[in-house]
């Protein structure tokens, strides 16, 4: 529940969506979202408004939660992990105990900044994300690049290429965007080690028990890296050193078993947190209980 791309973008939709469902007769619900950031005070004042429609609201972190609350909603709300955590994964061969392959997933920075000089501070991500690769092949780990967003992150994987080419020397392989969640998952479960910019990038990285090293573009990425124990490898992609992100990379590698086994503990607790929310919204014996009991849901 953002206004990152205007007033009339998300909140004005999801108000509008949520009064012609209310007008039919539908029940609303906000399952497990984020929220932030909330700026214009229009837009706090759309989703209030939306929030005050939905029969049943759960946030997927705190901080959500904390800034609904401090734009005036004051109804109850819940807190439940990300939704793609309830997803049942296809058999994968997940395990490398040896293995030392990194996938690396750059992405455009900043992607709708109000100002003038994006392609300055985007230069300037990619030309330290080549710095941080090149370090990697100077220290033996084979690199993949990967992506979790097919809209633009094929772009700056094929500029980090670029970059790695023109000023290191280094040629790597053409990066073939995937298109499907399943071919995502097979990629990722043949790396031994993530690095990405992105929310859930983190997410199906702790799905697969791969440890993770997050370069946070916003908040929602730094407070999933917390919630994991990982903050010790989560970075600022405004301010991020490469030298000190091979150095967090190698530290990674030295703890990965307490790493996994910290990662697959808190998996298995938010799957049952995901099983107990969703059985209870949409028991399949009784419905006395739900407070979705009566309508259709939006």
């Amino acid at each position: 529940m953002t206004d990152r791309g205007g007033t009339w973008a998300f909140p004005y939709a999801i108000l509008s969506w949520f009064a012609m469902a209310k007008s039919a007769g539908a029940k609303c619900v906000l399952l497990n979202v984020g929220a932030g950031p909330l700026i214009k005070p229009l837009s706090k004042y759309f989703v209030r408004l939306a929030l005050s429609l939905a029969n049943y609201v759960s946030f997927r972190d705190e901080q959500s939660q904390v800034l609904a609350k401090s734009i005036g909603f004051k109804g109850p709300s819940h807190v439940f992990p990300d939704n793609v955590y309830a997803l049942q994964l296809p058999s994968l061969n997940t395990l490398r105990p040896d293995g030392k392959t990194v996938g690396i997933a750059p992405m455009p920075f900043p992607s709708d900044p109000p100002f003038d000089n994006k392609t300055i501070i985007y230069r300037d991500v990619i030309t330290r994300f080549a710095m941080f690769t090149s370090t990697l092949l100077e220290r033996s780990y084979p690199i993949t690049f990967f992506g979790t967003d097919i809209g633009s992150d094929p772009a700056a994987i094929q500029d980090l290429r670029e970059q790695l080419r023109v000023h290191h020397g280094i040629d790597t392989r053409p990066y073939e965007t995937v298109y499907s969640l399943d071919e995502l998952l097979e990629q990722m479960s043949a790396l031994d080690y993530v690095v990405t910019c992105r929310f859930h990038g983190v997410v199906f990285a702790h799905l697969l028990n791969k440890p993770v090293l997050a370069i946070s573009h916003h908040p929602k990425v730094t407070h999933l890296m917390q919630a994991l124990g990982l903050s010790e490898y989560c970075v600022d992609i405004r301010t991020f050193d490469p030298m000190d992100l091979a150095g967090r990379l190698d530290s990674m590698v030295r703890n990965r078993r307490t790493i996994t086994t910290q990662m697959s503990t808190s998996l298995v607790r938010y799957k049952e947190l995901l099983k107990t929310q969703f059985d209870e919204l949409w028991p399949t014996e009784t419905k006395e209980s739900n407070p979705l009991t009566r309508g259709h849901v939006s």
